[in-house]
């Protein structure tokens, strides 16, 4: 019969399973602990003037995955660091909270955009909404103002905000500054932070 070749099933490669610890993926970091305050300080110290995790007993530290204490992680491309503790992967920030005050946060916000730094000063708790109005301009942004885009075509500045996933249209103005001062108001409208869109560390 000539047209279509088929190839017997015998001969397609098995399907594999999805790889494993020892594959390619990591697995979620877990945003609460298994362990009390208690066990918690009989491990490791914290300075809330400089942010510094130390460790002071290392049998309570086992990692399996041989990551070094305080190594850093890139996340939506920002920086920060992780801790191992007691054969898991934990983000120091919120290690940092339950240490500290004895729960464990819902979203930590770094006040200054630095997710390095981790002096009490500079954390604040937040929902995921809130943590959302205290980000740095995007590495795209060609106008140096969060939300406000150039439109070549028609030479003028367009303004947007975001506010609970809904995009809010804020008009389009003849300047950068008239842009600018757009955004800035709607921000203290809706309560943003005042760092949020300036230019941060990574």
């Amino acid at each position: 019969m000539i047209g279509r070749s088929f190839i017997p099933l015998t001969l397609l490669p098995p399907v594999l399973p999805p790889p494993t610890l020892k594959g390619f993926f990591v697995p979620k970091i877990p945003l609460i602990g298994d362990f009390s305050v208690s066990d918690l300080k009989k491990v490791i110290t914290y300075d809330p003037s400089t942010g510094v995790v130390d460790r002071h007993v290392r049998k309570y530290l086992r990692n399996d995955r041989k990551i070094p204490f305080g190594s850093i992680t890139n996340t939506f491309g920002k920086s920060y660091i992780r801790l191992p503790l007691f054969g898991r992967l934990y983000m120091a920030h919120r290690v940092i909270w339950f240490y500290v005050y004895g729960v464990w946060p819902k979203y930590i916000d770094h006040i200054d955009g630095n997710g390095m730094n981790n002096k009490l000063c500079n954390l604040r708790e937040v929902d995921f909404q809130e943590n959302l109005k205290n980000k740095r301009i995007y590495t795209k942004n060609t106008t140096g103002v969060s939300g406000v885009v150039y439109l070549e075509k028609t030479n003028n500045y367009k303004v947007d905000i975001v506010i609970n996933k809904q995009k809010i249209y804020l008009g389009r103005h003849a300047s950068i500054f008239e842009a600018a001062c757009a955004k800035k108001s709607a921000e203290n409208k809706y309560g943003f932070h005042e760092n949020h869109g300036s230019i941060r560390p990574l």
